[in-house]
């Protein structure tokens, strides 16, 4: 730790017991599953999924497709440490969290560097006793709050975790820089690089840690004189100056050209989102300071500010806001340990609470901001145990142990909150009884029924949520029908399904479809549509298939998809001619070309040459030797070309490929041509072939 030797070798037993407190408060969130953005994040990101080490790993690891399908990179520092968790241990969500609370510990640790440092630079008459007392208090309250809930137990969030712990750490080496030039007088270069090094990991690890300068310089402000810089001044002021180029360069390069695309779904606007955040951040401080489980959730019911009266707490919010940092930042030098940390809650909040058309409110949010937040409450503690020390013992006894209690309270807030999180049920469940009138808990909840096979109860959740309130104008309710026409196209009733999907697509029709992300959702719906209507009228679904191949904008993926499913309406009307010609087509589209061979091969032997669909055939069971509807097709083939002994074999290797709980399901949607296999040419002999096979492994001779 910073300081003497002697303050050093007191620092320890703290920080050990800081890191021990965090260990205790989130021993129990080592199981807790993937959820929410954790799937598109992490679980279905191919990209993360990496084997070992290797430079093209990397460089994937480290890239997504973003809009019209660019490659570009996205925080590499956050996904290449997802990518590790994966090359160690697969999707074992124990490695993901044991990271996420080792970095959350070494954040907490140098949050108490930084606390101590910042005490002995401010000129105040404290003994070493004291900065230890002081910083201690104010980084185990943070540390253990609940409110960093969602930075650390949410695994997705590391993003935000590791970029605020690249700011302290850069924070902490610029203040180090201030207070320890070396013996040329340069300032302490090498802190000064550490504090680049760190900037740069923060801004690649989430891009709201761009603003470390603006906090370097504010700490300056506050803590530091003049004479600390000395003579490394201008290196201090070129370097600062220097990382916030970079960052408002990367900041541009990340959001150019698109940066407010994103009000065109949001159900507010930008000016009504700048009157809401002022209120939405002293709620924040009501959460910092009143730990309760109930205070925090995964989503919060907020209302939107429509105008500056309305509600009536958003004009004495934005006063609030504008007066309190006006006499903060005046008082900065004279009250630093209460100035502070309000400006850097502040300035913590510009990035995600202001003119990004980010969700209204999240709660990991705050990891960074909040940091600072308990230093005056710390230092109001020291105070009185100094006061009562020697004057009235009995006092001096209470405030320890009322802050003893104070600890023990909010850690076991933190262990409480934390049980909401063991699995996506208890998550949503809680997020309803906090935000009733919000459609995505219901939305969530009833997805995870769903996975679950309790369609019923799913079907009810997702009605609810169409009555609900949005925080997206458009997506999320489409989404809702999506997926009740899916539970409906499952189940049968497909004339529920047709009409659960077309309200879905007037949605997004009323929208216009004006963002990129509309129009994807329009085509994706009316392919749905097209699934939907094959049961009933399976030419007017070929009409909407020939409609969205001849869309230049439909992407190769979706393409495929669309080839793949006329040709199985083309097989289903007995015209495997032209069934080959979209197969064909679904083969040249692009990546994905297991379903359009196995189609391929069916159409041959539909069409009479079950040489060349056996090749077809065999070149898919070669390339994927564990695909079970491979093998299902080749038995079929071999009854089509008079080969019953190779038909054998070939549905004895299909029984041992699949389950017996899933074979029934898999036969079905082979007979019926869903579930993107095609319809079996010759069902009746092939499902018979099935029976005898299934009778002579049970019943051998």
């Amino acid at each position: 730790m910073d300081g003497s030797h002697e303050q050093k070798k007191a620092a320890w037993p703290v920080a050990v017991g800081i890191a021990l407190f965090v260990l205790i408060v989130y021993s129990n969130t080592l199981h807790v599953p993937f959820l929410f953005d954790d799937y598109p994040n992490i679980v279905n990101r191919p990209g993360l999924h990496i084997g070992r080490l290797t430079v093209e790993n990397i460089i994937g690891a480290c890239a997504r497709a973003g809009r019209h399908g660019r490659v570009s990179i996205y925080r590499p520092v956050s996904n290449l440490t997802f990518a590790l968790n994966y090359c160690l241990g697969g999707l074992n969500v124990t490695g993901y969290h044991l990271a996420n609370i080792v970095f959350h510990i070494i954040t907490a640790l140098f949050l108490f560097k930084t606390i101590l440092l910042f005490l002995g630079a401010a000129g105040q008459k404290l003994s070493p006793n004291d900065r230890l007392l002081v910083a201690g208090v104010a980084t185990l309250l943070w540390a253990i709050h609940p409110m960093q809930i969602q930075a650390v137990t949410y695994i997705v969030q590391r993003m935000a975790l590791l970029a605020a712990m690249f700011y302290i750490i850069g924070l902490w080496a610029c203040a180090r820089a201030f207070t320890e030039p070396d013996s040329r007088g340069t300032g302490g270069v090498k802190f000064l690089a550490a504090g680049i090094v760190s900037f740069f990991l923060a801004v690649g690890s989430k891009e709201n840690a761009v603003l470390l300068p603006a906090g370097v310089l504010l700490a300056q402000s506050a803590f530091f004189s003049a004479d600390s810089f000395g003579r490394s001044r201008r290196t201090v002021l070129a370097c600062t100056l220097f990382m916030a180029i970079a960052g408002v360069l990367f900041a541009i390069h990340c959001t150019a050209g698109h940066l407010l695309d994103g009000y065109a779904c949001r159900p507010f606007d930008l000016k009504e989102r700048l009157l809401t955040e002022p209120r939405v951040l002293f709620f924040y401080v009501y959460q910092l300071f009143l730990p309760l489980p109930e205070n925090f959730s995964i989503d919060h019911s907020f209302a939107v500010s429509t105008s500056l009266f309305a509600p009536a707490t958003t004009i004495f919010a934005i006063a609030g806001l504008l007066a309190t940092a006006v006499f903060a930042f005046m008082l900065r030098k004279r009250y630093p340990f209460v100035c502070f940390p309000w400006l850097f809650f502040l300035l913590s909040h510009v990035v995600e609470s202001t003119i990004l058309p980010l969700e209204i409110m999240f709660e990991h949010r705050n990891y960074l901001p909040s940091m600072f937040m308990f230093l005056p409450f710390a230092v109001g503690i020291r105070w009185l145990l100094d006061r009562y020390r020697r004057k009235a013992t009995v006092l001096w006894g209470c405030v320890a142990a009322a802050v003893c209690f104070i600890f023990m309270f909010v850690g076991m807030c933190t262990y409480v909150r934390n049980y909401d999180w063991r699995s996506a049920k208890t998550l949503w469940e809680s997020a309803i009884s906090r935000a009733p009138d919000l459609a995505r808990p219901f939305h969530n909840l009833a997805w995870y029924y769903e996975r679950k096979g309790d369609t019923k109860r799913a079907i009810g959740l997702y009605r609810v949520a169409l009555e609900k309130r949005v925080h997206d104008k458009r997506l999320k309710k489409g989404l809702t029908l999506e997926s009740l026409a899916n539970i409906y196209y499952r189940q049968g009733q497909y004339d529920k399904a047709k009409a659960a999907l077309e309200r879905a697509i007037r949605l997004v029709e009323a929208d216009g479809g004006r963002d990129p992300g509309g129009a994807r959702m329009l085509r994706a719906y009316r392919f749905r549509l097209a699934m939907i209507i094959a049961k009933k009228d399976p030419n007017q679904a070929l009409g909407i298939i020939r409609d969205l191949v001849s869309d230049d904008k439909t992407n190769p993926a979706m393409a495929r998809r669309l080839y793949t499913l006329g040709g199985d309406l083309l097989l289903g009307l007995g015209k495997p001619g032209r069934a080959l010609d979209f197969f064909r087509h679904a083969l040249d589209a692009g990546p994905g070309k297991r379903l359009p061979m196995l189609n391929i091969g069916a159409a041959f032997g539909s069409l009479g040459n079950t040489g060349r669909g056996l090749w077809f055939l065999a070149q898919l069971a070669h390339e994927m030797p564990g695909y079970a509807p491979v093998y299902l097709y080749m038995a079929e083939n071999r009854i089509m070309a008079g080969s019953p002994g190779q038909a054998k074999t070939f549905m004895e290797t299909f029984v041992r490929n699949v389950s017996l709980s899933g074979l029934s399901n898999l036969l079905n949607e082979a007979v019926s041509g869903t579930g993107g296999l095609p319809p079996l040419a010759r069902p009746d002999a092939t499902t018979g072939l099935l029976k005898s096979v299934l009778q002579q492994s049970c019943c051998p001779s």
